[in-house]
């Protein structure tokens, strides 16, 4: 009979896990060596506080430090070492969930511009009358 060779078990830290509310848990690879682990779960840990936050411009200086050199804001990232990036698939799952939250941001703002108009308006009235 034929042996098989045994798959080295991985180690605990080879995929992480970001959660985006609406989509689920979105999986990857993690390309940083033991040395680097560290810096890349902070870049990581960083991104889930700020899709958490639900704060649009938050998850948007994330994604920049967790982008690569072939994203549009890689140049005035802070880091442009190799560990502290995710998957460009895995930030485009991030991107809609914060343009996501940039339309609730300005429909948010239209409605309080709105209701800042009416209670302008209602001054106007009680002073007239």
């Amino acid at each position: 009979g034929r042996i098989e060779k045994q798959a080295r078990p991985s180690s605990a830290m080879d995929c992480a896990l970001i959660n985006i509310p609406g989509q689920g848990f979105v999986r990857y690879k993690i390309l940083a060596p033991p040395s680097q682990l560290e810096h890349h779960l902070e870049v990581k840990d960083a991104l889930q506080e700020a899709i958490n936050s639900g704060k649009s411009a938050m998850i948007a200086k994330c994604i920049k430090e967790a982008c690569g050199p072939s994203h549009p804001m890689y140049k005035s990232k802070d880091c442009k070492c190799h560990y502290c990036r995710i998957p460009g698939d895995v930030l485009a799952h991030c991107k809609k969930y914060m343009e996501a939250c940039q339309r609730r941001e300005q429909a948010r703002e239209r409605q309080w511009r709105k209701e800042e108009r009416h209670m302008q308006a209602a001054r106007l009235m009680t002073e007239w009358a």
